[in-house]
């Protein structure tokens, strides 16, 4: 199976489901997100279209409900995320959330990702 080690962005990305599910989508088209179409289709209205198609292949598939829900809730966890300051702090917090290095987040990831539950080791993290 081909792979790479970076991982494929699933935000806009019209080739994820077609990669993920090849046998789903032949062809390789009619993935989600398509801003091409003549008529605008959100994720959900295409996945709550796909399991009301009378070929019952989406609904009985054995993972792709799970892996579309959950990329749905992800984007609905994400959307209705935000955080809370005063408006005075906003600059300094701001100038702190872009002075964060790739790395800072990287070592981070990976110290929650093996359970420690002390991330700040340094200033940087």
């Amino acid at each position: 199976m081909p792979h790479n080690p970076k991982p494929v962005n699933e935000f806009c990305n019209l080739s994820l489901f077609p990669m993920i599910y090849p046998t789903l989508f032949p062809y390789g088209r009619a993935g989600f997100d398509d801003h091409c179409r003549s008529v605008r289709l959100s994720m959900r209205q295409q996945v709550k279209y796909f399991f009301n198609l009378a070929n019952r292949q989406f609904q009985e598939h054995y993972s792709f409900l799970f892996t579309a829900f959950n990329v749905l809730q992800q984007r609905e966890v994400l959307l209705h995320c935000s955080l809370k300051m005063k408006h005075t702090d906003f600059d300094s917090v701001a100038s702190d959330f872009s002075s964060v290095s790739p790395q800072a987040i990287h070592q981070v990831t990976e110290c929650v990702a093996q359970g420690d539950s002390i991330t700040a080791n340094d200033d940087n993290e």
